[in-house]
């Protein structure tokens, strides 16, 4: 009997590793020429990697430009980008508004040292339709993207929409190829940031409250250089539902290495903005559409090149009677200079 149970034991763990694997590339019908589609191959390993218990889909170490239209990761599955790789947005015909989506993934994460390029100046440009977010992940679970490069989107670059645990690490995200750029969109919760450069043309990282029924909570920013030509954070300005436990702390905020559509010095040139790079805000905190942001602390800032270094503001542009408020915000230890 002891025999019998013993060979079920092993037999059992045999199928549960045959099960769970990773996807190498290399052995797939990807090309990283930089000219053929590899949509449907990327896809396909997605799904095989989901469907037999997870792991990584493994881009091949040599590298290589690989180019693709909308890819859906799946419950499990790490994209592991080898440093030489850049997985790119195929513009041409490009159909969803999103590059990399998930909807309702447990488990899922990018890595590996690779780059996540947009293709934003091969979209339309300015504040049109027919762009793509870089990353749109909704109501996602366990979500990691660390030590990657993130560049050129041609809309918002990383969406979290209604997001439980997510953590974001040693990422460096550039993006001033088109308009609406926006660094990290938060709408989600238990997210932590940390050790990582952003630069981009809009918002770099913005937390957002787009409906009543999800509060926005739990949320760490730490140790970050962080550049735009808007708001370097900003709290809003979608606040309907609301912010709350959320803390910033350790970071440099300082003028982008380029800004290609604003130009701040001859639109507020009777204000006295004279640098044709800088940033609108540091630390933007806005409660507008009726919901709120209580319990913040903001500590250990160096500012420069920032037009207003911190903006409060409490208004009501909601149609219903619901009033806004913020109450517990904390700030300290701040350098800013313009």
């Amino acid at each position: 009997m002891f025999k019998r149970a013993s060979f079920a034991l092993i037999a059992a763990l045999s199928a549960f590793s045959l099960q769970a694997k990773n996807v190498n590339l290399e052995f797939c019908n990807v090309i990283g020429d930089g000219k053929t589609d590899n949509t449907k191959a990327l896809q396909a390993a997605i799904d095989e990697c989901s469907s037999t218990g997870g792991g990584e889909v493994i881009f091949p170490k040599d590298g290589g430009v690989f180019l693709s239209k909308t890819l859906y990761l799946k419950d499990n599955v790490t994209l592991n980008l080898s440093p030489n790789t850049v997985l790119k947005a195929n513009a041409k015909n490009f159909g969803k508004g999103r590059f990399i989506s998930a909807k309702g993934a447990t488990n899922i994460g990018i890595k590996g040292g690779g780059t996540v390029d947009g293709s934003g100046a091969d979209f339309p440009i300015g504040e049109v339709g027919g762009r793509a977010h870089m990353f749109i992940l909704t109501d996602c679970k366990d979500v990691r993207i660390e030590n990657i490069k993130i560049t050129a989107s041609s809309c918002w670059n990383l969406f979290l929409q209604r997001c439980d645990t997510v953590f974001i690490n040693n990422i460096h995200l550039t993006s001033h190829a088109n308009w609406n750029n926006d660094g990290i969109d938060i709408e989600a919760k238990n997210v932590v940031i940390s050790n990582s450069i952003i630069d981009c043309d809009d918002d770099a990282i913005c937390p957002k409250s787009h409906s009543r029924d999800f509060i926005v909570e739990n949320i760490t920013i730490t140790n970050c250089i962080i550049s735009s030509n808007c708001n370097f954070i900003k709290f809003g300005t979608a606040n309907h539902g609301g912010f709350r436990n959320v803390a910033i702390s350790n970071c440099v905020l300082k003028k982008c290495t380029q800004s290609n559509f604003r130009k701040w010095d001859t639109h507020f040139k009777n204000s006295g903005v004279s640098a044709p790079i800088t940033g609108i805000g540091g630390i933007a905190i806005e409660a507008v559409d009726g919901g709120f942001a209580e319990r913040i602390t903001v500590s250990n800032l160096a500012m420069t090149d920032v037009q207003t270094p911190v903006y409060i503001r409490v208004g009501h542009r909601n149609k219903d009677e619901q009033k806004s408020y913020i109450k517990d915000v904390i700030i300290s230890n701040i350098t800013a200079t313009s």
